[in-house]
């Protein structure tokens, strides 16, 4: 019996071990090794079966195979992206080959978005890429090739079904700096137009409100994503007014209703279901971390009265209106975190703020750069807030609209951006401002 050689494929790292086993195996490159499969193991399986990964890599027992080709099997595992980590070992003897590949299975799955797949239920497409797709198991991993099989098997999909077409896959993020979240995959070159919205579940709302406020919906293409993201920014703030803090969109439903369902053109009614919840009403907020305001003046600042509709957007106001007047006194570090209480029983909404002021700045020197000599001397004497001054955070903004603007189209300058840079001596609490026009 001859125990032959190891391969352990890491993702973007390809390495060699050969071990030597046993007596009788010298130290020269060992010959490539052929013959039935006789047994084939797959170990360190939790997402995906034994069966799975066999039909994968095209290996079955009885096959005849050879080292090689257990080699590029393990290859296409590791290219697959569903494992972190592809190693594998082989005994032969008698012209009989046992293999065992052990893996680990990457943690880095992403759920995926079908958004505009009109013609086909979640269901039919979930059963379609499980049995054209090897390693799609609900989920797909982040990298490696697997996500583009997705997208070639939904574009056959439509295809099979008589639908012109073809399908993006867009890795989404929550925004800027964010991991990946999902993978979208959109419909392209068919219009499918919105013709109709309804809102079962409304009630503090009207259904005639909520279609007045997404007429800009009605004639675009339909998209799960796209009907989703405008509920959360253009609907919800309409409840969030009315002190419905806990009000929710659910997942668009649709359906065609007109033309054939493979048409060039299929016309979409949507139905976008609400839970509307109870209404709050504002109660009080508990402040920590505030030194330089009273609560009183904290109060006031956020403009909030116990037992007034907790309008969401006049909190949100209210607290922004804290944070300028920190501003405003040069604590221009400070920072206002808020978490918000909901209380069922009483159906009242509190806010937990905490407060870190930092460090109180005064004005250090303020300079002007790419402007000519007059328009720069003139800009620098209306300059008010003096070297020594507490700083005030805001005056940079006003400052720009109210004074530099004016002076310089009195100097014949039009349409001239400008940039700030604010540089801090904390050892000295001084706030030292650079303006470039351009």
């Amino acid at each position: 019996m001859r125990i032959r050689a190891v391969r352990a494929l890491h993702i973007g790292v390809l390495v060699l071990c050969v071990f030597v086993c046993i007596a009788g195996i010298r130290a020269q490159s060992p010959a490539k090794d052929s013959g039935r499969l006789a047994e084939l193991k797959f170990t360190g399986l939790s997402h995906f079966s034994s069966e799975q990964l066999s039909n994968a890599i095209g290996l079955h027992v009885g096959d005849h195979v050879s080292s090689d080709r257990l080699d590029a099997a393990a290859a296409l595992l590791a290219k697959s992206g569903a494992f972190d980590n592809v190693n594998f070992r082989y005994a032969s003897e008698g012209g009989a080959l046992k293999a065992e590949f052990r893996v680990v299975e990457t943690q880095k799955l992403l759920p995926c978005l079908f958004d505009n797949f009109i013609w086909f239920s979640d269901e039919q497409i979930d059963h379609t890429l499980r049995s054209r797709v090897d390693f799609y198991a609900g989920v797909v991993p982040e990298s490696g090739d697997t996500a583009e099989q997705v997208r070639l098997a939904l574009r056959d999909m439509l295809r099979a079904n008589g639908i012109a077409g073809d399908v993006d896959k867009v890795a989404h993020v929550e925004g800027i700096g964010r991991p990946i979240s999902r993978f979208d995959f959109h419909v392209t070159g068919i219009p499918m137009p919105v013709r109709n919205l309804s809102f079962p579940g409304a009630s503090a709302i009207s259904e005639g409100t909520l279609r007045a406020a997404s007429k800009e919906l009605i004639g675009r293409d339909f998209s799960i994503s796209g009907v989703s993201a405008f509920a959360g920014a253009g609907l919800l703030p309409l409840y969030r007014r009315q002190g419905y803090l806990r009000a929710r969109f659910d997942a668009p439903r649709f359906e065609i209703i007109g033309g054939a369902a493979n048409a060039a053109q299929p016309e979409i009614s949507v139905t976008l279901p609400v839970t509307e919840g109870i209404e709050f009403l504002w109660s009080k907020a508990d402040w920590t971390g505030n030194h330089v305001f009273s609560v009183a003046d904290l109060d006031h600042f956020l403009g909030m009265k116990p037992r007034e509709v907790a309008n969401q957007e006049k909190l949100d106001a209210g607290l922004q209106a804290v944070a300028k007047a920190y501003q405003k006194r040069g604590f221009v570090d400070a920072t206002v975190r808020n978490q918000l209480i909901l209380e069922d029983s009483d159906q009242t909404a509190s806010c937990e703020v905490i407060i870190d002021e930092g460090t109180q700045y005064r004005m250090g020197k303020v300079t002007f750069a790419g402007l000519t000599e007059r328009a720069s001397k003139e800009v620098t004497n209306g300059w008010k807030l003096k070297s020594g001054d507490i700083y005030d955070g805001t005056y940079s903004a006003d400052f720009l609209t109210q004074v530099a603007g004016p002076t310089l189209l009195k100097n014949g300058v039009k349409n001239m951006r400008s940039s700030m840079k604010l540089e801090r001596d904390k050892q000295n609490a001084i706030v030292n401002l650079i303006i470039v026009f351009q």
